[in-house]
């Protein structure tokens, strides 16, 4: 095993969505990370303020849900336990973050995977009318392989 000398070396990113406004304004399944030969996955979700005509709030809202799935065909919500931290608050059917605000949005949101399943991806659910859209940008980084450079 090589030593790992900086962190571009030790990782492999996934772009699961690519920044966008529109047409992320309805449900999207970002595009899957392959976790064969790595250990765990932080997904990088960025999040922009809104665009105007959109009014965030608890019924007008973008659920972030985390799924995992053997075949890259079949998703399943990820449970607390396929999670590095091992518990996210109020996780319901893969639910990790609910952007239902400005306040909530115009940030990055973590989450880490350490599951057994070979795929993982982040699914945005959208809830109430989103006219314009949100600006979001998913990124999956694998990492803990044993094989350096990757």
């Amino acid at each position: 095993m090589s030593a790992i000398t900086n962190l571009y070396d030790a990782v492999k990113e996934t772009t699961g969505i690519l920044p966008n406004v529109t047409p992320i304004n309805a449900d999207a399944n970002g595009t899957a990370v392959d976790m064969k030969g790595f250990r765990s996955c932080l997904f990088v979700i960025a999040i922009g303020a809104a665009d105007a005509g959109d009014t965030l709030s608890g019924t007008n809202k973008i659920g972030l849900e985390l799924e995992d799935s053997d075949d890259n065909s079949t998703f399943a919500n990820v449970t607390d336990a396929a999670l590095v931290d091992g518990n996210v608050e109020d996780m319901t059917g893969g639910l990790f973050y609910e952007v239902v605000s400005d306040a909530t949005a115009s940030k990055n949101i973590l989450i880490s995977y350490k599951g057994t399943r070979r795929y993982v991806r982040v699914v945005l659910n959208f809830a109430g009318t989103h006219a314009t859209g949100t600006p979001i940008n998913i990124v999956g980084l694998a990492t803990g392989s044993a094989h350096v450079p990757i």
